[in-house]
């Protein structure tokens, strides 16, 4: 399964807290069994600081809420 990864936390090395910059940004797409073993294979690819951490959601359950919002507000 495909999951996103996304980095929560402001740090100035790597997501400073400024305007344009997210304090949940997308940092990673990965295939995995599950979301554990994407946040396994993520934390040995970005780099999170003491005060960050990672989360991993269903690619396709992002892309399909995603979809939704769109739809509702009449983009097509």
């Amino acid at each position: 399964m495909r999951y996103y990864i996304y980095r929560h936390g402001y740090n100035d090395e790597n997501q400073p807290k400024r305007e344009g910059v997210t304090y949940s940004m997308r940092v990673a797409e990965l295939e995995a069994d599950d979301a554990e073993e994407a946040l396994e294979l993520a934390h040995e690819r970005v780099i999170v600081y003491p005060n960050q951490t990672l989360t991993a959601e269903l690619a396709d359950e992002v892309d399909r809420r995603g979809g939704e919002i769109a739809r509702s507000a009449g983009i097509p």
